[in-house]
């Protein structure tokens, strides 16, 4: 069972980026020697988490200056995800 303070347990799933919009694999060796935040979020497209999603990327240098990654996983498709992406903020 995974715990707080322990090593994430290995993971490979679909993902899009900013700097990578086409399709592609995340896995938890990517961020090897990297402290990684891993967050949990319900869809791209809610009320609620648009604004927490644009402030934690407003963010990501911060967390990119601490030698720590981003990556959010929700329970949407990968095509909503790169279109959460095209979607200029307001």
């Amino acid at each position: 069972m995974p715990l707080v303070s322990y090593p994430a347990p290995s993971f490979a799933i679909p993902a899009v980026s900013i700097k990578s919009p086409e399709p592609q694999v995340a896995a938890l060796a990517d961020y090897a020697g990297h402290w990684l935040l891993l967050f949990f979020y319900p869809r791209d497209f809610s009320f609620v988490c648009p604004t927490e999603l644009t402030s934690l990327s407003a963010r990501s240098v911060d967390f990119e200056q601490r030698n720590c990654r981003i990556l959010g996983v929700s329970v949407d498709s990968i095509e909503s995800h790169a279109e959460w992406l095209n979607t200029p903020s307001g």
